[in-house]
């Protein structure tokens, strides 16, 4: 939802986000900081919402972006133009939450949604003269681009995302062997059935 203000003569757009938004956000974040539970606290991970700390702290270095309302090449702007420009962010992981078109459902009452995740990787990713392109594109809806019916995310451990210790303490002091000894993995079903009870 966008509200606009006028402020002195100056319009301000100011984006709230909807329970969708939220949700997915609140999975992903949930799902990520549960990897490091068992770890020393000097090893934990932080989950910071705005990067303008008056402390200066260091940048982050795994972003997740939830784009509801914001069009993909606006969000894909923002990666290329922000996050990953040098000795910045490691891994911009979008989560895209497309339009419900006339809140459509199947005969079971299950939402007919698109949902994507993509995961750029500033050092994998490739890289054009238009930018960096998805390293990982994982659909984890209930309906295609062309708006065909989908079931490839229709139960947990099918549609993963893997984010990698290398990314994660990239610019840690000490670092490998690292703290955590594998992968977090993101069950984006648990993302998707989320988002389905918020619609």
């Amino acid at each position: 939802m966008n509200i606009l203000r006028n402020v002195n003569g100056v319009v301000v757009v100011v984006e709230l986000s909807n329970p969708e938004h939220k949700v997915a956000h609140t999975k992903f974040s949930f799902q990520f900081e549960s990897a490091f539970a068992n770890l020393q606290p000097l090893d934990q991970v932080d989950n910071i919402a705005d990067i303008n700390s008056p402390s200066g702290n260091p940048w982050p270095t795994i972003v997740c972006e939830i784009a509801n309302t914001q069009s993909l090449p606006s969000i894909t702007r923002k990666v290329n133009n922000f996050w990953l420009l040098p000795n910045q962010v490691e891994d911009v992981i979008v989560i895209k939450l497309w339009p419900w078109t006339n809140c459509r459902q199947d005969a079971n009452g299950l939402p007919l949604r698109r949902l994507t995740c993509y995961k750029f990787c500033r050092r994998r990713s490739r890289h054009t003269r238009s930018g960096y392109h998805p390293l990982q594109t994982i659909e984890f809806g209930t309906i295609t681009t062309r708006q065909r019916r989908y079931n490839g995310c229709s139960a947990r451990g099918i549609c993963t995302l893997s984010i990698e210790p290398a990314c994660i303490y990239a610019g840690c002091p000490g670092t490998p062997p690292y703290p955590l000894p594998g992968n977090v993995v993101i069950d984006l079903y648990i993302i998707q059935q989320a988002i389905f009870r918020r619609m």
